[in-house]
């Protein structure tokens, strides 16, 4: 119901507490957040009802999504080679007695290089090759080819990307035809009950049956599901969302209301967007976000120090005063009723 989604962490500069080494430094945490209102109903009616709110702040900005220092490098591939950290223009095989060491499958591994270096393997075979170590093994590290790593990205939480917005519309309330040219039937789609259609403002009259009948250009905006059969009795091939074509004003049902589509974005100097009277639904056990920057120091024996743990979510549960009593009148009024 409402969140602040900024492009990066912000920083802050902290100072020296009174009576410990003097010194600055600069700290990044992530100012965004997402607030969550939840409706709980349990019981024989819902008699039983409670709202209450789950605070996530420091969640990911977008860098976290886009940046390339956001990816997580993990190792793809079964019997993947690893080499001794010893840089030769050939490498050496890493053994256990007699045996190659293969690397993990599936682990997550840090770059200790911004750039692979071109070397032979135990084949004289020429590759580029990395020196990694495993991010839970950072005093072990290891050569491993560059072909056999991958970056995978997280993925924005599902609500941050809202769904396609709705232009106004017609619904389809019976199987019918659209018309490739409003004046002949050849080359006709079906489209079938349920389908939707937006409607333009090109019309056409043509004569049917002894009298005009008004035909207008349209687009499918919402392909129905089902079999539409021609003259023949054949089934027809369907229209597609997004085809165009001629659809005659009597066969179009109710107009539906557009319904707008709000994006949710990133912003540099992000302010707080309040979505209380427009709420975006989110299910039980989805994502709300990821890890965010949020760095914190200590004092050392010289001045501050970074703690080595950069990422945080902080979480909170809580109730207001006017929903508990707004719960509370719904509760004695389904009592008394």
């Amino acid at each position: 119901m409402a969140y602040r989604l900024a492009t990066k962490p912000a920083k802050a500069t902290r100072s020296a507490e009174e009576g410990k080494p003097e010194g600055k430094i600069d700290l990044y945490t992530s100012p965004s957040f997402c607030l969550v209102r939840h409706h709980y109903e349990v019981g024989e009616q819902n008699k039983h009802r409670l709202t209450f709110y789950s605070l996530y702040m420091h969640i990911a900005c977008e860098n976290t999504y886009s940046s390339p220092e956001a990816a997580r490098v993990t190792v793809k591939g079964s019997g993947v080679s690893t080499y001794e950290p010893v840089a030769h223009l050939k490498l050496t095989r890493r053994l256990s007695g007699s045996h190659p060491v293969y690397a993990k499958t599936g682990a997550e591994v840090k770059l200790l290089q911004q750039t692979p270096s071109n070397l032979l393997n135990h084949r004289d075979e020429a590759h580029d090759y990395f020196l990694v170590h495993y991010v839970d093994e950072p005093n072990s590290p290891f050569y491993i080819a560059q072909s056999q790593l991958q970056h995978e990205y997280p993925q924005k939480p599902t609500w941050m990307t809202p769904p396609e917005g709705k232009p106004a519309r017609h619904g389809i309330p019976s199987n019918t035809w659209l018309r490739q040219t409003a004046d002949t039937t050849a080359g006709s789609l079906g489209l079938p009950a349920g389908s939707e259609v937006a409607v333009s403002g090109e019309s056409q009259m043509v004569a049917l049956g002894g009298g005009s009948t008004e035909f207008r250009k349209v687009q499918v905006f919402k392909a129905g599901s089902g079999t539409v059969k021609d003259s023949a009795n054949q089934v027809m091939a369907n229209a597609g969302k997004g085809a165009i074509g001629w659809l005659a004003t009597s066969k179009m049902g109710a107009v539906l209301a557009a319904e707008p589509s709000l994006p949710v974005l990133f912003e540099e100097a992000a302010p707080v967007v309040d979505r209380s009277e427009n709420p975006i639904a989110v299910q039980a056990g989805e994502v709300i976000g990821h890890w965010g920057e949020h760095q914190i120091a200590k004092a050392g024996v010289s001045g501050l120090v970074k703690d080595a743990d950069s990422k945080a979510v902080h979480f909170e549960v809580f109730v207001t005063e006017q929903d508990s009593k707004d719960d509370s009148e719904k509760r004695n009024k389904q009592a008394k009723g």
